[in-house]
């Protein structure tokens, strides 16, 4: 099966009481934060269902979204749970330095409410511990948007990432 377009999201409370209680048979399609940006891939769910998926340029996946409804059962995306740092600064200039050296290095970065989401990287721990930044290490899925610019962008540059994070 193909999937080229996502109709509805369960997430959406009007879309999922339009399913009827027994028609409720999910097998969902558990992904990472990278695979749900990934517009084309196959996709395996928990029992199973091989889907491939090819998006619409500027398209992704979000965590409720219906692939398939065959045989009673609604084939769903599920984010599923990462490591991550979660980041709560406590003033402007610690969400400031979080988000340069986190940027500095590369490191993606997502804003949900008032939590900063950072797969979690070793380096970019001891980042934020010399920084004293209030965050810690967590399992959940990575929602909420991504903090770059633009899909996409490349940029090429050297620098040398001294050690001079609080600058």
């Amino acid at each position: 099966m193909i999937v080229e377009e996502i109709t509805k999201n369960l997430k959406d409370a009007a879309a999922f009481a339009s399913v009827p209680d027994a028609e409720r048979r999910i097998d969902p399609a558990l992904l990472t934060r990278g695979e749900l940006e990934r517009p084309h891939q196959s996709i395996v769910t928990t029992c199973g269902r091989r889907i491939h998926v090819s998006l619409p340029e500027g398209q992704y996946l979000k965590d409720g979204d219906v692939l398939a409804e065959e045989d009673g059962v609604i084939v769903m995306v599920q984010a599923s749970e990462e490591d991550v740092l979660l980041v709560r600064p406590k003033s402007d200039r610690e969400l400031a330095l979080v988000c340069y050296n986190t940027g500095n290095m590369h490191a993606a970065l997502y804003l949900d409410g008032e939590d900063l989401l950072i797969p979690y990287d070793p380096v970019i721990e001891t980042i934020l511990a010399k920084i004293t930044a209030a965050y810690e290490r967590r399992r959940r899925p990575i929602l909420g948007d991504s903090a770059k610019a633009s899909a996409g962008a490349r940029h090429g540059h050297v620098h040398h990432h001294e050690d001079t994070y609080t600058r």
